[in-house]
């Protein structure tokens, strides 16, 4: 993992553990993670490299602590030193904030292959142009592409150009220089990662964090506009940061007032894992939605002590955390 990544997502002011940044941009979904990904503040983040399989090394770290950006803990845990603190900055500034529904996960990475697809399409299109060579994605998401052209045919180029012009109009000159240098039409092969970071001044890492941010931030305006014809193009790629399971526990805790031994006997699942459900339930959910005060005032149970105290202590961690948000 690029050292400048690692500094994105370090601070000064407490120790992290690097592991946790991995596990975020790679998507694992555990509880442990999911709890750490909230305390940094780094939920938005969840598997936006997913399918890079990131992984942070011992030199990757090295390199931050011999250039003085952090410093270290007995245990591994990073913080920013004051140079570090300068250069996230810098580096910070580059970067759109995530904008959404957090319980909310994109597959950004097919969405931008499908959107590039789509305007190279389009813009050959509009100069009558048959003979050319189309992007090489995945064959399912080629053939959405290729739909949804046939289907918006009569009203391209506008059908795109709309809601793209209106996209990049609400973003800061340069993320909007960014976004547009990625595309690819008629006599214009867009810009790679690397082309744009030698101008940025950034490692091509940045650069593609950047990119997905603005593609994740794109598709949640397309889906905010219910007539904008770009929405097949990315309404399948949305799924769900709160499991199944997670919410099946949820709802009959809430709605039946089933006890954590009931609710395990009924599901068939120990009563640990439903602890789980419910701290999982706890991140994913808005302070008001989740009954805090009844699960820490009337926690009954023949379960080992030290299970129900470290889900307590956890459950109010959570509490904390989000209330401070």
């Amino acid at each position: 993992m690029a050292p400048d990544l690692i500094l994105l997502f370090t601070n000064t002011t407490e120790y992290r553990r690097p592991k946790v940044f991995e596990n975020i941009l790679n998507g694992k979904k555990t509880v442990s993670n999911l709890f750490w990904g909230l305390e940094y503040g780094l939920l938005p983040e969840l598997g936006m490299l997913h399918g890079k399989n990131i992984q942070i090394k011992p030199e990757d770290i090295g390199n931050l602590i011999e250039n003085k950006l952090v410093v270290t803990d007995e245990s591994g845990a990073i913080k920013l030193t004051e140079l570090g603190d300068q250069k996230q900055r810098q580096l910070s500034r580059l970067l759109p904030p995530l904008l959404g529904d957090v319980t909310k996960s994109l597959r950004v990475n097919q969405f931008k292959d499908r959107f590039l697809l789509a305007s190279q399409v389009t813009s050959e299109y509009s100069y009558q142009n048959t003979k050319y060579y189309p992007l090489s994605i995945q064959l399912f998401d080629s053939f959405v592409v290729k739909r949804w052209f046939q289907v918006n045919k009569a009203q391209l180029p506008t059908a795109l150009l709309t809601p793209l012009t209106q996209y990049l109009t609400d973003l800061k000159p340069q993320l909007a220089d960014i976004f547009a240098r990625e595309l690819v039409g008629h006599e214009n092969g867009g810009q790679t990662y690397q082309q744009l970071a030698l101008e940025l001044q950034v490692t091509p890492e940045i650069v593609e964090l950047i990119s997905l941010h603005l593609y994740t931030n794109f598709a949640d305006y397309l889906m905010n506009h219910s007539q904008n014809t770009l929405q097949p193009l990315v309404t399948d790629l949305w799924g769900d940061n709160w499991t199944t399971s997670s919410k099946q526990t949820y709802q009959l805790f809430i709605n039946h007032h089933a006890s954590i031994e009931q609710i395990a006997k009924q599901r068939q699942i120990r009563p640990s894992t439903v602890r789980e459900h419910l701290l999982e339930a706890a991140i994913w959910l808005p302070v008001a939605n989740f009954p805090y005060a009844n699960i820490l005032t009337n926690q009954n149970s023949t379960t080992n002590n030290k299970e129900i105290e470290f889900f307590k202590f956890r459950l109010k961690q959570i509490y904390r955390s989000k209330v401070n948000e």
